[in-house]
């Protein structure tokens, strides 16, 4: 779940990059020969020869990708993206000096575009990997009735971070209660796109079609990564909790939403700081769990690594190397220093303060001291936060009247049905958050909401 960039940049030629924002740099080298370079070195990345790409590397760009790195943030684009498969089509620009060929990719659940520079001494300088938008078009889900609500764009903006929002209200006087949607990790768009699946998107509309005012909005790692990849004091704060704080005070000051029945919904990592949202805002009325981690964050991206290089029964040679590089990063983690350079862990490049900052943090210990209501959901097929993490949020929350958790057998991380054990594969297929999640959701707030109502208002 936290991994932090979907088909993250890989690399930077500073050490100021946290989720993988890319900074290329890099001057002119003879573009004929750019192609086969570029090809050959992507297929040496591909197949884990690390040596052979760093050996081609500037000394910055070695010091950034060594110690495991380079494994490390390619094992979080292979968990996502699944198994590469081949290159499709290649192009190469100068820019300004720069001789930048990119690389259109096939991987087994999603294209992704793979840019290398190289310098005019036939290094390579500079190398990122992008994700291609996915070409499928979305449908609806059956439960989404669009004469019931209306799209209107908002921005939300916690102090000089302006995201573009989507605020799905419901036909009628109202007032209305009102649920935010705080993403996963990484640069997550408002739908929370995943291949062909839109999977806020199929909240905020299927919530709307049952009288739920709805906000989404593009996460502030998308909408501005160049600039967070300047700052070395970039936390989870500036990743979700401000920004999820400040679409809040966007609902609070809608027309026709019941400023007294704002709830907060987390998926996946979103989720996990769920508490600390409530902490930074106490008005919230109460919080929607969906797949929300316990374990601390390097250990989850290291189990979710193992789990799949063990789904076909057996570890060769190279994933028993991968997951060695993890459990070693996973140490340095634990160990970090603030002083400490950036670390990349399976996707997911962030500098020490980011690390420090989930330090201890445990969140169902956390939700059980605060006042709001809860509502935990977990899909049992889900191996990136698995029931054991469910089984930590009941716990520490049972026997409050104002908190419910609801399992299902056959939904994934995604709460999108399937059949089987888990694995990403299954992610490339489209399908909608499964219905019963969006009734159980629409449910519990229609329960809860009425004490919470602003006094004097209709509901």
């Amino acid at each position: 779940p936290h991994r932090a960039a979907a088909l993250v940049a890989v690399a930077v030629p500073t050490d100021t990059s946290p989720h993988g924002a890319a900074t290329l740099v890099a001057v002119a080298v003879p573009i004929d020969a750019s192609p086969h370079r570029a090809a050959t070195l992507i297929e040496s990345l591909m197949a884990g020869d690390d040596a052979a790409v760093l050996d081609r590397a500037t000394a910055q760009l070695r010091a950034a990708l060594g110690g495991g790195q380079l494994r490390s943030i390619m094992a979080g684009v292979v968990s996502q993206a699944g198994p590469y498969h081949a290159q499709r089509e290649l192009r190469v620009q100068s820019r300004e000096g720069m001789d930048i060929v990119t690389v259109r990719c096939r991987f087994e659940l999603a294209d992704a575009d793979v840019q290398v520079v190289f310098d005019a001494a036939d290094r390579l300088a500079g190398l990122s990997i992008r994700p291609v938008l996915s070409t499928v078009l979305y449908a609806p889900p059956d439960y989404v009735h669009p004469p019931l609500f209306r799209d209107q764009q908002t921005v939300v903006d916690a102090g000089g971070w302006p995201l573009p929002g989507t605020l799905t209200v419901p036909v009628g006087p109202g007032p209305f209660p009102a649920v935010v949607l705080v993403h996963g990790s990484g640069p997550g768009d408002r739908d929370e796109s995943f291949g062909p699946n839109r999977i806020f998107r199929d909240l905020a509309e299927g919530l709307a079609s049952r009288g739920l005012a709805v906000l989404r909005y593009e996460k502030r790692t998308k909408e501005h990564g160049e600039r967070i990849a300047a700052s070395r004091k970039f936390t989870p704060n500036e990743e979700t909790i401000d920004d999820a704080v400040a679409a809040v005070a966007v609902l609070r000051g809608t027309p026709r939403v019941d400023p007294a029945r704002i709830y907060v919904l987390g998926h996946s990592f979103g989720g996990m700081l769920a508490p600390r949202i409530a902490q930074a805002e106490p008005r919230i009325a109460g919080l929607v769990v969906l797949a929300g981690a316990v374990r601390p964050l390097e250990q989850s991206l290291l189990d979710q690594t193992r789990y799949l290089a063990e789904y076909d029964g057996k570890v060769d040679a190279g994933e028993r190397a991968q997951l060695d590089t993890l459990v070693e990063l996973s140490r340095r983690v634990t160990e970090l220093k603030p002083s400490d350079p950036p670390v990349a862990f399976a996707g997911t490049s962030a500098p020490a303060a980011y690390w420090l900052a989930l330090r201890g943090y445990d969140p169902p210990a956390v939700a059980a001291t605060l006042p709001q209501s809860w509502l935990v959901l977990q899909g049992e097929r889900d191996y990136q936060v698995t029931t054991a993490d469910f089984a930590r949020w009941r716990q520490a929350l049972t026997g409050r009247e104002d908190c419910r958790f609801h399992s299902y057998p056959a939904l994934n991380h995604m709460f999108i049905a399937g059949v089987g054990r888990s694995h990403p594969g299954e992610y490339g297929r489209p399908g909608p958050v499964a219905a019963q999640v969006i009734d159980d959701i629409a449910a519990w707030v229609a329960a809860d909401s009425p004490r919470r109502a602003s006094p004097g208002m209709a509901r």
